[in-house]
């Protein structure tokens, strides 16, 4: 009977610590889509970190690897666009794969890796991805945790029509088949595919998912965004060094990773900003819509600029006010090379369904050149739980009249039948307008 106990205990003991291990999928390759497989400690907490590419911004990702190691979670998992790509040229996908690895070389907790479109684009970035890390998708457990690390470039699709494939979409349903009473399930891909009409096959997993407990992360747009969906959370998150507007996280434009926590009642998230911690709810769906029904009013303009003998006397903005309470406006502005507006900062709050024009005195420093920096404008229209944003371009215009020609005019595009043209102008003209912040 001892005999017997001994083996109940020592078989107890074997559970449990496997339990406390990474129990991967076995893969046939000598290379693996990951690091390693040992964990920091018994604490269930992992990261997710987010797109670094589309026009990175050089040390930010590498920011956030430290921080993380600040932070000391278990491991730490990806959801794609981690180099530029885009290319065939496999000297230029060394190198650029070689840089990145640099970079998850220093953490200090294992790294699994996701495919996004940057990644994962054509043929040759294919066969190099199966070379570097032995499979497209893959899953793995971790204390009664399913993580299920798919492909949403299956079939290197660069942005035609993604979705999961058929041989994806099995693999899925007999994972999950497989593991029908693990506590949650952890989804990991680059693009949301609930948001693209043609993703059928998704549509298919998210109907295999609806029964358990699940969350599904994604990147992709640059742009934080929570969705409820399946009665689960499913999240966009926002980026590590990817191209950003970096309005705030009233906009859901910020560099962070978001924090997991796995408790006995289910996942806590953290979006832990390079420069702060923000909540699951930082920019909702709601907000999202919000944002673009302003987008679509406009609600701050610009009215054109008009100097008289060479000067201007000032820049007005007609604000209009769409909601049934008060919004406050924020206008900063910053001097032209020949123009100095009269204040920096313009702030008033507009009435429920009020319009007002809001005019700025400018005084001026010197003689105008369109070819100079403008009067430049930052226009922040904020509400409780949104803020609306559009930077303007001052280019100062002057009321023309055609000169009389003794000739016939043709219509062909030609200026020459008015000889000079008094303020006419060849080559760039001024600096271009940029929603990303002050054009430079």
């Amino acid at each position: 009977m001892k005999y017997i106990q001994l083996l109940f205990l020592l078989g107890i003991c074997s559970f449990m610590q496997a339990q406390d291990q990474i129990i991967p999928e076995d893969i046939k390759s000598n290379n693996k889509p990951w690091t390693s497989l040992e964990v920091n400690d018994d604490n269930f907490q992992f990261v997710v970190v987010t797109d670094r590419t589309g026009g990175h911004r050089p040390g930010i990702f590498e920011k956030g690897v430290r921080k993380i190691n600040l932070l000391q979670p278990e491991f730490v998992l990806s959801v794609g666009d981690l180099i530029e790509g885009y290319t065939e040229d496999i000297d230029q996908l060394n190198k650029e794969w070689a840089e990145f690895e640099g970079f998850i070389d220093q953490f200090e907790m294992p790294f699994f890796y996701v495919a996004g479109n940057h990644d994962y684009t054509n043929q040759v970035m294919a066969d190099m991805w199966e070379e570097k890390f032995g499979a497209e998708f893959y899953h793995f457990l971790y204390k009664d945790v399913l993580f299920l690390c798919l492909n949403s470039e299956d079939g290197a699709t660069r942005l035609r029509n993604p979705d999961i494939g058929e041989e994806q979409l099995a693999y899925i349903q007999k994972v999950l088949e497989k593991y029908p009473d693990v506590r949650w399930t952890m989804v990991f891909m680059h693009q949301p595919l609930w948001v693209r009409d043609n993703a059928k096959n998704w549509l298919k997993v998210e109907k295999m998912l609806e029964d358990r407990k699940h969350s599904v992360f994604t990147g992709h747009y640059h742009r934080y965004t929570l969705y409820k969906r399946n009665r689960s959370d499913y999240f966009t998150l926002a980026t590590m060094g990817g191209v950003s507007g970096m309005r705030g996280p009233r906009l859901g434009e910020f560099d962070h990773f978001m924090w997991i926590t796995m408790t006995e009642d289910g996942p806590y998230y953290a979006n832990v900003l390079l420069d702060g911690v923000y909540d699951k709810s930082v920019y909702t769906e709601d907000q999202l819509v919000k944002s673009k029904t302003y987008d679509a009013q406009i609600p701050v303009r610009q009215l054109p600029v008009f100097a008289e003998n060479g000067k201007i006397k000032e820049i007005q903005f007609l604000v209009t006010n769409p909601d049934d309470q008060p919004r406050d406006i924020k206008l900063s502005l910053r001097n032209a090379a020949y123009a100095k507006p009269s204040q920096g900062i313009v702030e008033e709050t507009v009435g429920p369904k009020e319009s007002k024009t809001i005019a700025v005195p400018v005084e001026m420093t010197g003689t105008i050149d369109p070819k100079a920096r403008p009067i430049r404008t930052r226009a922040e229209f904020v509400g409780e739980d949104f803020v609306w944003v559009r930077n303007y371009n001052a280019f100062p215009n002057e009321h023309q009249v055609l000169p009389v020609t003794g000739s016939k005019i043709q219509i062909d595009g030609k200026l020459k039948d008015w000889k000079n043209l008094r303020g006419s102008i060849t080559g760039t003209v001024g600096v271009p307008d940029s929603d990303d912040g002050y054009a430079d």
